[in-house]
């Protein structure tokens, strides 16, 4: 198959045998705080590679670019349901940039390019190829080091929800 990634997570057993040692609302959360940490690294990556063009006005307070992609790269991590756990989940993509109400959703032209297509009107436009293609160099650029970050972040999740629960369970205790 090309294209396949291999990624050795150094500690990954390990951690997996820490984490049957707390119940599964513990785990969730520090799995949510592992993964969340590997999300902010490739979301800081993508933001890297994405093509700003240059702004329509070059005028006061604009250095020359949109940055608009830019900042429409963001992640979204799964929060535990009442009757499921979505945890351990996230999303890095496009959603709507603070203060705008629709999220831009152009990075599909920059990434695969157009398919051709014609108008009633009888008009036929070709595609294109792909144009600024970065998505999927991302990830193969910082897919080890997201791994090893979700194993790293939800190892120190652990000993801070261990450190939560010692203290709720000698909350009412006196010396």
């Amino acid at each position: 198959m090309a294209g396949v990634i291999s990624i050795k997570l150094v500690g990954a057993a390990a951690l997996a045998e820490q984490l049957k040692a707390f119940p599964a609302a513990v785990q969730a959360r520090a799995v949510n705080m592992g993964v969340k940490a590997g999300a902010r690294i490739l979301t800081a990556h993508m933001r890297r590679l994405a093509y700003s063009g240059p702004s329509k006005t070059r005028g006061k307070g604009r250095k020359g670019f949109t940055k608009t992609l830019r900042k429409a790269i963001r992640f979204s991590a799964g929060k535990p349901k009442a009757n499921r756990i979505t945890a351990g989940k996230a999303w890095v993509g496009l959603k709507t940039i603070r203060g705008e109400s629709k999220a831009r959703n152009y990075y599909r032209v920059l990434e695969y390019g157009r398919k051709p297509y014609s108008r009633k009107s009888g008009a036929a436009y070709k595609g294109s190829p792909p144009m600024r293609p970065f998505f999927k160099r991302a990830w193969n650029d910082k897919g080890a080091a997201v791994g090893q970050a979700i194993v790293n972040g939800t190892k120190i999740a652990i000993a801070k929800e261990a450190g939560r629960a010692l203290a709720k369970s000698r909350a009412g205790r006196r010396r």
